[in-house]
């Protein structure tokens, strides 16, 4: 994270400059991470020492800093590397650079060849084999450079944003756990209110089977009142699911807090347990005998 200055606005000292996360990167480095140049041009081999200083900036930092005019173009200053004027040369695609939990992905990439750097991580894709696969190829091609050069710390992308998500990982295990146990209890709840429900309609459900009701029309019956506590209750979570979206925006990534394809699974979930709750006292109930029903208190 380090200070920037736009060019054109009022100087300020760096204590009270905006900061913005800044990557020194290389040509070829977009392609290997699969990020878009969304206006301009990508670095060059010949953004190098004694050219030219250039910058790209991500779409949140464009918006951020220039959002009614052209960025392409655009003159900042890195505080903390040198007073320079740095000329914006492309706008490019936004990532999380601070992982997968973090929203800030307001990111100033600069050319490695224009400053100096103690060290470097090489990013490598892999085509058509395994990440694991290419460790040793790729030790050894930096070895053929430089035999002294360490080379430490090798991840692949899956541990990276495994690393990640990881804490964020663990509560939704523990939310998924007291979520399944909440509906394993409401599914009881409903067949204990449901089954006591029947035993309180015996009489009626005899008289009516005495009368000619069909077997069809009592599990009918059973079922619509079964359902109308359980509709209720889901309505009422999806209403307050809603109203807490902005709590849930940090537990969740990759879906919104009102996906609608979630809500509909969730629903259709908490249905089938209700229907299946009020299913079998309501099977039970046709079967009684109705001079049992109609003699019982």
């Amino acid at each position: 994270m380090q200070p920037i200055a736009i060019a054109g606005e009022p100087a300020r000292p760096l204590s009270e400059q905006p900061e913005i996360a800044v990557r020194q990167i290389s040509p070829g480095y977009l392609d290997a991470v699969r990020m878009r140049v969304l206006e301009g041009r990508d670095f060059a081999d010949g953004d190098r020492a004694g050219r030219p200083l250039a910058v790209l900036v991500s779409a949140s930092t464009a918006r951020r800093f220039w959002p009614s005019e052209r960025p392409v173009g655009q003159r900042v200053v890195l505080g903390l590397i040198s007073n320079d004027l740095r000329e914006v040369v492309g706008v490019v695609s936004d990532v999380r650079v601070h992982g997968l939990s973090a929203s800030d992905m307001q990111t100033v990439y600069v050319p490695s060849a224009q400053i100096h750097c103690g060290c470097e991580t090489l990013v490598v894709r892999t085509v058509s084999m395994a990440p694991a696969g290419i460790v040793q190829p790729v030790i050894g091609a930096v070895h053929a450079v430089d035999p002294e050069q360490p080379v430490i710390e090798i991840h692949s992308m899956d541990e990276v944003i495994g690393d990640s998500i990881a804490q964020r990982r663990f509560a939704m295990l523990l939310l998924t756990g007291f979520a399944s146990l909440a509906l394993l209890l409401a599914a009881i709840g409903i067949y204990g209110v449901l089954s006591y429900a029947v035993r309180q309609r015996v009489q009626e459900i005899g008289i009516r089977m005495a009368l000619g009701a069909a077997t069809a029309d009592v599990i009918r019956l059973i079922l619509v009142d079964g359902l109308k506590p359980t509709m209720a209750g889901l309505l009422v979570g999806l209403a307050g699911s809603a109203a807490l979206g902005s709590v849930w925006s940090t537990l969740v990534f990759g879906v919104t807090p009102h996906d609608g394809a979630t809500f509909a699974v969730v629903s259709a979930v908490v249905v089938a347990v209700g229907m299946l709750a009020s299913l079998l006292p309501a099977c039970r109930a046709a079967r009684l005998d109705p001079l049992h029903a109609l003699r019982a208190e």
